[in-house]
């Protein structure tokens, strides 16, 4: 009974320090999700707001010229890479008439090339979707004449969250030995009061009233030890 309330005890500590971590962890990986969305779209609404996207009003009747700006400032300022690519878009249909891309005929219409379809700056993200999108709207007027859409596979995100999830197992494997160890030796400073108080109910059954259990501490264990031995001391006076 004693070994079964110990591991109780230290399966209880155990459970406990797991939980909390795997909450801290799932709070960590989340935050670092949301902070790279909102990087990309903050780095995208303020690099069109600016010269980028003065430059492009200016060259919204020629395909070319908005191929040449959106390339010229591709790399410096947009990011693109592998994982992150643009693509130049007809404002009325959405087809691809220049990108970055190797795979540019399989482009997804997203809520945000909708949006710059309908003249509207296509810049809302989410952390449940694959990848990453903006969607510049470069009108001549009212019309919507090109889409300038930058499109982010995730795969640098994907990366850092895979590098955590590895270092928060590891801290889980490391706590879950120091939670066994911890908890072992707690539950000893309750199961051990504890099976002494039985020792001494076994040795006054038999008639034993001489032994005085040492009580440490001013916890609810020791009011009960210290208790246990007057009322071992009363009975003893009742008996004679």
């Amino acid at each position: 009974m004693k070994q079964k309330l110990q591991w109780k005890i230290v399966l209880l500590f155990f459970l406990l320090i797991i939980s909390v971590m795997i909450i801290a962890g799932t709070f960590l990986l989340n935050s670092i999700t949301m902070f790279y969305h909102r990087q990309f779209q903050d780095q995208m609404n303020r690099e069109f707001n600016g010269q980028i996207g003065s430059s492009l009003s200016a060259a919204a009747g020629s395909l070319e010229q908005v191929r040449d700006i959106t390339l010229a400032y591709s790399t410096s300022r947009l990011g693109i890479n592998s994982n992150r690519n643009y693509y130049i878009l007809s404002g009325d249909s959405a087809q691809v008439l220049a990108s970055s891309s190797d795979s540019a005929d399989d482009l997804e219409i997203s809520a945000n090339i909708l949006s710059a379809m309908a003249g509207e700056v296509g810049d809302s993200v989410s952390i449940r979707s694959e990848y990453m999108d903006y969607a510049y709207p470069v009108k001549a007027g009212d019309k919507v004449q090109y889409i300038v859409y930058i499109k982010d596979l995730k795969q640098d995100v994907r990366e850092i969250l895979h590098s955590m999830f590895l270092v928060i197992l590891q801290a889980m494997l490391v706590g879950s030995l120091i939670a066994l160890v911890i908890g072992y030796f707690m539950s000893k400073t309750i199961t051990v009061p504890i099976r002494n108080l039985t020792t001494k109910a076994g040795r006054m059954a038999s008639g034993n009233f001489d032994s005085v259990m040492e009580v440490r501490g001013g916890d609810e264990i020791s009011e009960r030890t210290a208790t246990f031995n007057v009322m071992a001391v009363k009975l003893q006076k009742t008996l004679k």
